[in-house]
């Protein structure tokens, strides 16, 4: 049994978790509504969408992120900010990310791991 003080998450691909994921995904962890909820059988209750980057579609990032809550699971972001040289207004590169914000923000989840690499 997992408590608060003791969760435990997985990290999985946003493009597998959207639907989209390549076959390496579909092989090893079958379809994404059935592999959560085994997860969550086995006392998982956070999922990381990774990479939440530049590349990144704010559709598909929705789309994962949606599929975790259904499944009554939290979400964490692993996140990944653009290159040095794309400006200084990086928010704007990272639409994905800020959706999710958004999204998280209107949420009942109480708080949002977010590991964001440079």
């Amino acid at each position: 049994m997992t408590t608060d003080a003791m969760a435990i998450g997985m990290s999985l691909r946003t493009a597998y978790l959207a639907g989209d994921g390549d076959i390496i995904d579909r092989t090893l962890l079958g379809k994404p509504d059935a592999f959560l909820a085994l997860l969550r059988s086995h006392g998982v209750r956070w999922i990381e969408l990774r990479v939440v980057g530049p590349d990144t579609s704010p559709d598909q990032a929705v789309a994962a992120y949606r599929r975790v809550r259904d499944a009554g699971m939290h979400v964490s972001i692993h996140g990944a900010l653009p290159p040095s040289d794309s400006g200084e207004d990086w928010p704007a590169t990272l639409p994905a990310f800020v959706k999710l914000v958004d999204l998280l923000a209107e949420e009942d989840q109480p708080s949002c791991p977010v590991a964001l690499h440079a």
